[in-house]
């Protein structure tokens, strides 16, 4: 437990990745029979982008399920499915999710990951069976309002780099959820208004497709957020920076992208590889 202790306090405090797989390494060897730390363990490497040790570490608890019987944590059977993805083990993931859904059939996660893994196969037909499944289960559960479920259809498309894909089902969700009501929505979480404007200035920042569009909905995003009683979010401070970054305005943002590292809650990689191009492309320019 102390172990445990420091490792989340290196991640949420010191925000240090390679301190806290270094304390998860060592609960491996007092506790090797602990799934749930090796999940931790694993989990961590993915983080940092380490996908053969997350494999490793996920892998463990494999075996530790041949001795002990299924581990009964949907999350695992997502994360060790996108490990495989990310190393194009396609078969192995699908079949791992297959085990998580025979033990967890009303999963949310694991019809999307189904679908994520098909597209990256070129399997349109069955992508698009794990899609409709996915959202003919939450639309008869009235678990996410209709605008939500199209949002996470485009994350699937855009994960896979299905971009103009991606794009036209942010948008139709974004005008649906312009017809929906309030800018906060109380019923149903994270079906905010400007979590829409953010999903489409993200992608066209990041695939270099508009950048001023890109801006003007992250701004848009930024301020409806304000308005509402919440604080710059650190994903939509880290867009406005990689904008700024692409438009050569090194200093605005290496502010911006410092924000978002210092109001997310733990350490980001993504974040963190962004800050170190910037920082390096603006001494470079002044070395120039």
């Amino acid at each position: 437990m102390q172990l445990w202790l420091s490792a989340f306090m290196s991640e949420y405090i010191e925000k240090n990745p390679y301190k806290t797989i270094n304390y998860f390494k060592q609960v491996t060897e007092i506790d090797p029979l602990s799934r749930q730390n090796w999940f931790w363990l694993g989990d961590h490497y993915n983080n940092i982008e380490n996908y053969e040790d997350a494999l490793l570490s996920f892998e463990q608890i494999l075996k530790l399920n041949k001795q002990l019987g299924p581990w009964k944590n949907q999350y695992f059977y997502t994360s060790l499915g996108s490990i495989y993805e990310k190393l194009e083990k396609y078969n192995k993931a699908q079949r791992i999710y297959k085990e998580g859904l025979q033990l967890f059939p009303e999963a949310r996660g694991i019809p999307m990951r189904q679908a994520v893994c098909a597209l990256l196969q070129n399997d349109t037909t069955s992508a698009n069976h794990y899609i409709n499944q996915f959202k003919s289960a939450q639309t008869k559960k009235g678990i996410f309002a209709e605008a939500l479920i199209i949002g996470i259809e485009g994350n699937i498309y855009s994960y896979v780099g299905q971009i103009k894909k991606a794009d036209d089902l942010y948008r139709l969700a974004l005008e649906m959820r312009l017809n929906q009501g309030p800018v906060i929505d109380t019923i149903w979480p994270g079906n905010n208004l400007f979590w829409y404007y953010e999903l489409i200035g993200r992608l066209l920042i990041d695939n270099d497709i508009n950048i001023e569009e890109g801006m003007e909905y992250i701004q848009k995003a930024l301020d409806l957020s304000k308005e509402y009683s919440y604080s710059d979010h650190p994903i939509m401070l880290s867009s406005l920076g990689w904008g700024y970054y692409k438009q050569g305005k090194y200093k605005e943002a290496l502010q911006a992208l410092k924000q978002a590292e210092e109001r997310s809650a733990m350490y980001n990689h993504t974040l963190h590889k962004r800050i170190q191009e910037v920082e390096q492309q603006a001494l470079s320019n002044q070395n120039q």
